[in-house]
């Protein structure tokens, strides 16, 4: 019975993984990218977008920029932009960006985060996301969302 219970559960994990309610996750930061992306350890200022949390391990103020042309079309093309302001007593602060599409159909993503580490183990994050798609024909709908997320490193590189 216990296998059972195991196998439910790990099936039940696997499909929550795929399912997403707008289409595929968006790729931020060549790493992930590189990485087949996988993000959610990762600790650099594109985990503004990929776990919240990771930005309070951050050791100073950091920007990136992320620019990709997707499926070799010249005019579909995502953008990303991230900032962190790391405070050492206040936590880390986080301001992202995101564009992906043309002018027929685009999506547009702005977020603004908060991460705080409890001391060298473990860190929790919120972030709240304002989200827009557009279609020519169709109009445009935006939406209000929020990501909460958690880090915990055990021993030295193992998070």
């Amino acid at each position: 019975m216990c296998v059972v219970r195991f196998f439910i559960s790990c099936c039940f994990i696997a499909f929550f993984t795929l399912a997403f309610a707008g289409g595929e996750q968006a790729t931020v930061g060549a790493k992930q990218q590189s990485m087949g992306k996988t993000s959610t350890t990762q600790i650099n200022v594109f985990s503004a977008f990929n776990n919240i949390a990771n930005t309070a391990f951050l050791k100073h103020t950091q920007v990136g920029l992320y620019a990709e042309n997707r499926f070799l079309q010249s005019n579909i093309n995502a953008f990303n932009l991230a900032f962190t302001y790391k405070n050492d007593k206040l936590g880390a602060f986080s301001l992202t960006s995101y564009f992906y599409g043309y002018s027929l159909y685009n999506e547009t993503e702005i977020g603004i985060g908060y991460a705080k580490n409890f001391g060298s183990k473990i860190s929790a994050g919120l972030k709240f996301n304002y989200h827009r798609l557009a279609i020519s024909e169709n109009g445009s709908k935006s939406l209000i969302s929020f990501n909460l997320g958690v880090l915990y490193k055990p021993i030295n590189k193992f998070h």
